[in-house]
């Protein structure tokens, strides 16, 4: 091949994140970061996350520990869990009106939920659960909707 080449990378192409020459006849648009701060004074609930790690040490309720902490209008979200409880009560999945009681220790497998601030006719209160899966001494791995008490058997955080 007469007056072939090799064509260098990026040939033809323009630098990552250039784009059209910057003219004041066609301004940038902004990023629409005030707008956003704005909201957030308006609603400061909305203006950050803040993650904590909740320790419940044994024999305390992991549920109402958690939910302690939405009784100042905060929005609780539950990411994770690891710890081991008792004697749960969950209701099933095929029938949630229907409840089932595990006696005994329970490692968690998995734990996720929110509790959300709520208020009706004036009144202030919180709306929201737990989806728990655990996994007995002998290996069965079980789960659903917390339908009472959750025991901690050891620090759960």
């Amino acid at each position: 091949m007469e007056g072939g080449g090799a064509i260098p990378a990026g040939a033809g192409k323009a630098a990552y994140g250039a784009g059209p020459p910057k003219s004041p006849l066609h301004p940038q648009p902004q990023p629409t970061l005030g707008a956003r701060l704005a909201d957030a004074e308006l609603e400061p609930c909305a203006a950050e996350i803040v993650p904590q790690i909740i320790i419940v040490q044994g024999g305390q309720d992991v549920a109402m520990e958690v939910k302690s902490y939405g009784g100042n209008g905060w929005a609780v979200f539950i990411m994770s869990a690891e710890g081991a409880v008792s004697n749960v009560t969950l209701h099933q999945p095929a029938s949630p009106l229907e409840t089932v009681i595990h006696k005994g220790c329970f490692d968690i497998v998995s734990m996720t939920g929110s509790y959300l601030p709520s208020k009706t006719d004036g009144v202030s209160s919180l709306k929201g659960g737990f989806a728990i899966s655990l996994v007995g001494a002998d290996g069965r791995i079980f789960g659903g909707g917390l339908a009472g008490p959750l025991i901690a058997a050891s620090p759960v955080q």
